[in-house]
């Protein structure tokens, strides 16, 4: 039941987490290459993740907030016998 509650967050930062890590990694070259050379950078260099791969960075994103509840199910302190629902 709680990994369940944790797909929906893992879902948003994908959504949010990618478009915004394409954007600043765009942004970052463009300010690398003035600052290197003061040349714009070949629209080439933008294409890393093609459109595919969207869909699965985004199940990523389940994929480790699912793991991370489990492991912290299975580190975390013992449940009393009596809390247990």
């Amino acid at each position: 039941m709680v990994v369940a509650s944790v797909v929906g967050l893992g879902l948003a930062a994908g959504l949010i987490g990618i478009p915004l890590g394409l954007a600043l990694h765009a942004r970052v070259l463009d300010l690398m290459a003035q600052i290197a050379s003061g040349t714009g950078v070949p629209s080439t260099v933008y294409d890393v993740i093609t459109c595919w791969q969207l869909p699965a960075l985004g199940l990523a994103g389940v994929a480790v907030a699912t793991s991370g509840r489990l492991v912290a199910r299975r580190v975390g302190p013992p449940v009393a016998r009596w809390q247990r629902c």
